[in-house]
């Protein structure tokens, strides 16, 4: 099967449904997510962002019920911290949903600027007072008969808070979460989550909302101290100190690190889930006690916003209003449809193959197709990384999450070797994002399994 990205080569699509395409701005396992922007009468013009379903999955239910669940889940939730879901559509059998747009950026971009040190520990309290919010609001939401939904995130983590130039910081990626009305079932005993991100109880598959707590803890302590709780390369003796509950002090690694922010932080981070703070409103309300309680610490929403204006660069008019030029008046549906009709007929068998009058053998068709398909593939690959290096940001965390993610999905193609390459490549990007950096030592630890076991080295992504 061809990728996403060989299916898009040769004719760039212009939309998603009736969404102008302007860029896109990820992609993974399971989504691609596009920035967009919806045009009306009189001049009306709103910026969202799209997310479709992998068009590798687009034929597999189970992947499509797990995309809707999202999608069914995300538009109950109606909160300022939480990232409101508008629509959701299907553009030519590619299920997609429209999305708040932040202008802003990850905190996991954040925390690489911020770097190592002291910390504006009021800020960084205020906005996950924020976050704990929204994530209140989503764990104590019900049906229309007043039953518990049971919600439970299980996918907390700083590239999954956003937060906007505004101040506003808004929760995102319900992908994954656990929820009573929920269509698609996890398997039992599958892992859910980031490993470096995960609750103790998260292994024995029976976490309950408390496991997001634990999660925001890891937020908060990655972020003030510059680096996660538990690290190692070996991710088997980072589950031992997790269990273990062998947690470093925060004011171990950054003198002058506020006590009670500590306290705050290490209770998050406690092994047994009775001891941590009970509810996400609880944490919340400890953090916002932490900003009231000195003088250095105090901000507010505005204070928050110029914080986050001052450390993030405003777009440049360039991609405020980008060109269009080189792409299809056709959507990203009929684009794909048409280019896997293509791929289809180019790699299907040949009924009469050409034999060559020269002394070099012709390689069978199949055969001709396969490399042709990697070509094209590779090419891709690299033209997609120059373009990343040429639109700005920081160039080594942009390429070597490019190559990672291709990385992912040649090992989950059963192609280990060509794996190997691509994460060697995104190694020696150099990136800074911790985000990155956790992805890659996950998937040179599923690598190095063993074969029987390397789809089920700590959890499939």
């Amino acid at each position: 099967m061809l990728s996403s990205e060989s299916l898009l080569v040769g004719e760039l699509p212009g939309r998603i449904g009736r969404y102008e395409i302007e860029r896109r701005i990820g992609a993974g396992g399971m989504a691609l997510t596009y920035r967009c922007r919806l045009a009306g009468i009189g001049g009306f013009s709103k910026r969202v962002v799209v997310k479709i379903l992998h068009p590798d999955h687009v034929g597999d239910e189970s992947y499509v019920r797990m995309f809707l669940d999202e999608a069914r889940l995300s538009a109950r939730l109606h909160h300022v911290n939480v990232a409101q879901v508008y629509e959701v559509g299907d553009d030519h059998g590619v299920p997609y949903m429209v999305m708040e747009h932040v202008d802003g950026s990850n905190l996991a971009e954040i925390t690489r600027l911020l770097g190592r040190g002291q910390k504006p520990w009021g800020h960084i309290a205020w906005l996950f007072a924020g976050i704990c919010r929204g994530l209140g609001h989503a764990h104590s939401l019900r049906d229309d008969s007043g039953k518990a939904l049971g919600i439970v995130h299980r996918d907390v983590s700083l590239g999954n808070i956003m937060i906007g130039r505004d101040g506003v910081p808004k929760l995102i990626d319900f992908g994954i979460a656990q929820w009573a009305q929920k269509e698609n079932v996890t398997e039992v005993g599958m892992l859910k989550g980031k490993l470096h991100y995960m609750a103790p109880e998260q292994l024995r598959g029976q976490a309950d909302h408390r496991a997001d707590i634990y999660q925001l803890g890891v937020c908060l302590y990655w972020m003030t101290t510059g680096r996660p709780p538990f690290h190692d390369a070996d991710p088997a003796k980072v589950w031992a100190a997790r269990l273990d509950g062998d947690l470093k002090k925060p004011s171990q690694l950054v003198p002058g690190y506020p006590r009670e922010l500590e306290e705050i932080v290490t209770t998050a981070l406690a092994v047994d889930p009775a001891r941590r703070w009970q509810s996400a409103d609880e944490l919340a309300a400890m953090l916002e006690a932490f900003c009231y309680s000195q003088p250095a610490y105090a901000t507010n929403d505005e204070a928050l916003a110029r914080w986050v204006r001052g450390l993030l660069p405003a777009e440049i008019e360039e991609e405020r209003e980008p060109s269009r030029t080189g792409r299809s008046e056709r959507s990203i549906g009929q684009v794909l449809s048409s280019n896997a009709a293509k791929s289809a007929a180019l790699t299907g068998p040949s009924t009469a193959e050409a034999v060559s009058p020269g002394p070099r053998p012709v390689a069978p068709a199949p055969q001709r197709a396969l490399v042709l398909t990697l070509a094209v593939g590779v090419g891709v690959l690299l033209l997609a990384v120059l373009g990343l290096l040429w639109s700005g940001g920081h160039a080594p965390d942009r390429a070597a999450r490019l190559y990672l993610e291709e990385a992912d999905r040649l090992l989950v193609e059963g192609k280990p070797a060509q794996a190997a390459d691509m994460l060697r490549r995104a190694e020696e990007a150099g990136p800074d994002d911790p985000e990155i950096i956790v992805g890659i030592s996950r998937l040179r630890t599923r690598l190095d399994a063993p074969p029987s076991d390397a789809g089920q080295a700590w959890g499939n992504p």
